[in-house]
């Protein structure tokens, strides 16, 4: 029998095993799940899956995984696009991704820091303010 401390241990190989994959700087590691990324703006997956949290949905951690899949493909397309000299354009992809990102950190913030353990509260909270 695996007690709680071993079945522990096994997780955390797990992520340890995922994050070491794709830790590198030489080339672009693609994962095997949430392809549906695109080259579009991120900020309306992110969205969606900001607002499937706060609803306590099941959905947000794979919406959360579409968002990043569609981060990631923004900066591949970066990667592309200054190789062929299209720096404006890289640029202006580059900080949205970049900003993407910084809006996914505030997200989460904003669940923690009102220390609400059902994200649906924060938002009722919120918009208790704003009206």
């Amino acid at each position: 029998m695996i007690d709680n401390e071993e079945r522990s241990t096994a997780k955390f190989e797990v992520l340890d095993k995922i994050i070491d994959g794709f830790n590198s700087e030489d080339e672009f590691r693609i994962t095997n799940v949430f392809l549906d990324g695109g080259v579009v703006s991120p900020f309306g997956r992110l969205k969606r899956a900001a607002l499937n949290q706060s609803s306590d949905e099941s959905a947000s951690l794979s919406r959360y995984g579409i968002w990043a899949s569609t981060v990631r493909d923004n900066l591949i397309e970066v990667d592309r696009m200054i190789a062929s000299g299209n720096l404006l354009e890289a640029k202006k992809t580059l900080c949205r991704s970049a900003n993407s990102v910084a809006a996914f950190a505030e997200i989460q913030g904003h669940f923690e820091s009102h220390g609400v353990s059902n994200p649906g509260q924060l938002i009722s909270k919120i918009e208790a303010t704003i009206k």
